[in-house]
């Protein structure tokens, strides 16, 4: 880009490249933490396993309500899931 010359927002790859050489770093340096981080692996498998419980409750619930006719809070009751497992063994 010429001196003296307004950024235009068509600007050729070539004025693109030298905008971006010539500017500062925004970013962090050496040692000092980015603000947007990403988090620990064992913090996101964490917050996954929870977002996968939940979820899987919530599938429970809504399924045996609408599907099974019942009382919604009666799926997560013990006798019923013995129920189930007598059932499916057929013991």
């Amino acid at each position: 880009m010429k001196p003296g010359k307004t950024p235009r927002q068509g600007a050729t790859r070539t004025e693109q490249r030298h905008r971006e050489k010539t500017a500062p770093e925004s970013g962090p340096t050496h040692g000092e933490k980015d603000d947007k981080s990403i988090p620990p692996l064992w913090k996101r498998l964490t917050g996954l396993l929870i977002a996968l419980l939940i979820l899987a409750f919530v599938g429970l619930i809504v399924g045996y309500l609408i599907l099974g006719d019942g009382e919604s809070l009666h799926v997560l009751n013990p006798v019923t899931w013995i129920e189930l497992l007598r059932f499916v063994t057929g013991r």
